[in-house]
């Protein structure tokens, strides 16, 4: 995963020091199938004295897993959410996307106390609105990559050496 669609940097106050911290998202894979991404989210607190990222995996970064903004919070908290197989009662098993909330302590991420468990089934209307934001997030990629250079790497006289 090479090219400027395998990073994603945002920058948002995630400890609550009203300092924007750096977050920086790297695509690991994309699965065959619904098309899910996995990536490797990495977080650099302002207030952070050593210097080291606090990193978690998450799927699908920006849709299913993004940072929200709490009601009566000064920083922003991250919706952790994946796919995974359920039931509910009266129907056969699914894929149901299932989300936890939490938050950026001194240590690392800690589940948000007293925040439910999220959780959707995959139905067809739920698939297009992932597909719709897939493509919009995709398009205002593929324009903003327009209007940079291309790197070097990715050029047809770039050859692999043995």
């Amino acid at each position: 995963m090479l090219g400027p669609e395998a990073f994603s940097v945002v920058h948002a106050d995630l400890d609550g020091d009203g300092i924007a911290d750096r977050v920086v998202e790297q695509r690991q894979a994309v699965s065959n199938g619904m098309g899910v991404a996995y990536a490797r989210l990495c977080v650099w607190p302002s207030a952070s004295s050593a210097g080291r990222p606090l990193c978690r995996d998450v799927e699908d970064w920006g849709y299913l897993t993004r940072l929200v903004q709490e009601p009566g919070r000064r920083a922003c908290s991250l919706v952790d959410a994946v796919w995974q197989p359920g039931r509910e009662r009266g129907r056969g098993e699914g894929t149901y996307a299932v989300g936890r909330t939490w938050r950026l302590g001194t240590h690392g991420w800690v589940q948000a106390p007293g925040r439910p468990v999220m959780s959707r089934r995959l139905l067809k209307s739920f698939e297009q609105d992932r597909l719709d934001a897939l493509s919009a997030a995709a398009a205002a990629a593929a324009a903003a990559a327009a209007s940079s250079p291309a790197l070097w790497y990715q050029s047809a006289d770039t050859r692999l050496q043995r």
